[in-house]
């Protein structure tokens, strides 16, 4: 397409730092756009650390196409539904990861980004 740069897929292997895979999101015959675009309410799993001080179902801000699978579940904070469970948040070691946009996400991420700082 002239003027547009067409981006192709290819598998990556990434860091590595997680034992995980990330994946496009795949919807069994439910018809849901992607990317994952808008306001959803979180599940919190595990309220240290970044979740201290958030409240169960607080919404955040989602813009995404893929989702991390095959990770193990001690390293879940959060998940989202949008068609299915997905995974919201991880903690691994020193690492945290988001699905959502804390950045977008009002006064709920700028308390996960002030938690974050606090560790």
């Amino acid at each position: 397409m002239r003027g547009y740069e067409i981006i192709l897929e290819k598998k990556t292997k990434g860091f590595g730092w997680i034992d995980a895979k990330v994946e496009k999101i795949c919807f069994n015959k439910k018809k849901l756009n992607l990317p994952h675009m808008g306001w959803n309410n979180i599940a919190i799993i595990d309220k240290k650390n970044i979740f201290n001080g958030i409240k169960q179902n607080t919404h955040f801000y989602f813009i995404h196409s893929y989702e991390i699978k095959n990770i193990n579940p001690k390293f879940i904070l959060a998940k989202v539904m949008y068609g299915k469970q997905i995974v919201a948040s991880i903690n691994y070691d020193n690492i945290f990861g988001t699905q959502f946009h804390p950045e977008k996400s009002q006064a709920p991420g700028i308390k996960i980004l002030s938690n974050f700082l606090k560790i």
